[in-house]
């Protein structure tokens, strides 16, 4: 399951937010979690966005229950943005099959590209389809391609989300030119009828790992 978190913060409260989303380390220890990275996004309003990955939905309606609103408070984060959109994606598919790969992506990736489409109920299995064709035959051309996955929204009817994670923007910039890009990652898109990409660098200090062991 991934859950996509995006805040508009304004100017005034960017550094108080930047440290209380580092207080979200905490979640390294808590069961199902696999990995949490973000940044800010490249647009003209001061945006974080934020990425956690978790091995289940029932491990993540645990963690809201009894660990989230500990973390929340604690940090203090809820005065350090204007406003929040949370949405919850799940029966997610790509090159990456397993969680340890889901990792890679998490440790990895210093620049994440996202694009979000949304259309028709009879465009998702042609979409699902040709988007586990299209990584499986395209990942390793792919120079500097961590990996991506996929998955629809389980909020908004027939929202679809590609993400995929970079060893750093220059990489993701020279895939355009090649045989094997995001525009043909993307071409499932192609029938949905609102589109919406963004792009940004990882943060280091947001990014959380599961411990080890765990």
């Amino acid at each position: 399951m991934i859950k996509r978190i995006t805040c508009r913060v304004r100017e005034y409260q960017k550094e108080l937010f930047f440290e209380s989303q580092k207080q979200w380390s905490r979640l390294h220890s808590v069961k199902g979690f696999i990995g949490q990275l973000g940044g800010w996004r490249y647009d003209p309003n001061l945006t974080a966005c934020v990425f956690a990955f978790w091995e289940t939905r029932k491990d993540y309606d645990l963690f809201m229950e009894k660990t989230h609103d500990e973390i929340f408070f604690d940090s203090a984060q809820g005065s350090t943005y204007s406003s929040i959109e949370v949405q919850l994606y799940e029966g997610f598919g790509s090159a990456l099959n397993s969680a340890g790969e889901m990792s890679d992506l998490i440790r990895q990736s210093q620049y994440i590209r996202v694009t979000v489409g949304q259309g028709e109920e009879d465009k998702k299995e042609n979409s699902d389809n040709t988007q586990e064709a299209t990584w499986n035959s395209g990942r390793a051309a792919a120079q500097g391609l961590i990996g991506g996955t996929y998955a629809f929204s389980q909020q908004e009817v027939n929202q679809f989300l590609v993400l995929t994670g970079w060893k750093d923007e220059i990489s993701y910039r020279k895939n355009l030119e090649s045989d094997f890009s995001l525009t043909s990652a993307e071409e499932p898109l192609k029938d949905f009828v609102e589109i919406k990409t963004e792009g940004m660098h990882v943060e280091n200090a947001w990014r959380v790992l599961k411990k080890s062991g765990l």
